[in-house]
């Protein structure tokens, strides 16, 4: 199913054999399904989804195929903040990393990421990102503004950013934590918003980073 899948939408072949020979997954989720034939046709998406549903591969899967064309389309993405996705725990952080890292470990590409969360001295991680600027950084909002108050973040190539389980993120205080990162990356970049509920102060921060983006109910 997965090989079908990847053919409709053009996907790089790396990506089904991923799933299949990595993942173990053989068939397509709902929110998978859905998600990934809205992402891929360069929109902002909405996606109301609750957690387990498979959603995070249903933004890691589009990301990893912007980074395939990018690089395929022979530009340096070394060096170069590509992705972004933002968490509301460290537990969740690590689990999506853990994610990423079997996609770039088992592909030929020579993508990197690195994990931002509490836990660890914030000069740490300042210390390996100035060894090798990641193409993906996943990190708790709040651990990222401690890091770009520090050391000043360049996000001029920054292509996608993701935001898992907004309403979580939002109801633990995160709003002007969000904003301010919202305010430092590029306007023309994608943006996918993932949220189990869509309330007042999702809403805010919809107007304030998405454009036109396509609202996908995962529960109805």
């Amino acid at each position: 199913m997965w090989n079908t899948f990847a053919d409709k939408l053009k996907l790089d072949s790396e990506i089904p054999r991923i799933m299949n020979e990595v993942f173990k997954f053989e068939k397509i989720t709902k929110v998978q399904h859905i998600v990934i034939n809205e992402f891929i046709k360069n929109e902002d998406v909405i996606v109301k989804s609750v957690t387990g549903s498979g959603k995070t591969l249903s933004y890691i899967i589009p990301m990893f195929q912007r980074l395939i064309t990018y690089s395929k389309n022979n530009i340096n993405y070394a060096n170069n903040v590509l992705c972004l996705i933002l968490l509301p725990s460290r537990e969740l952080s690590m689990q999506v990393y853990e994610n990423v890292m079997q996609f770039i470990n088992n592909t030929s590409y020579k993508f990197t990421a690195q994990l931002l969360i509490g836990g660890k001295k914030v000069d740490d991680d300042i210390s390996k990102i100035k060894e090798t600027i990641p193409n993906i950084i996943i990190a708790t909002p709040g651990r990222f503004i401690d890091i770009d108050d520090k050391e000043k973040l360049s996000f001029s190539e920054l292509q996608l950013l993701i935001l898992d389980e907004a309403d979580r993120m939002l109801d633990m205080g995160f709003e002007v934590a969000v904003s301010q990162i919202l305010s430092k990356l590029p306007k023309q970049r994608r943006t996918g918003l993932f949220s189990a509920t869509v309330t007042s102060n999702v809403e805010n921060i919809i107007k304030a980073g998405m454009r036109n983006p396509v609202f996908i109910d995962i529960n109805v």
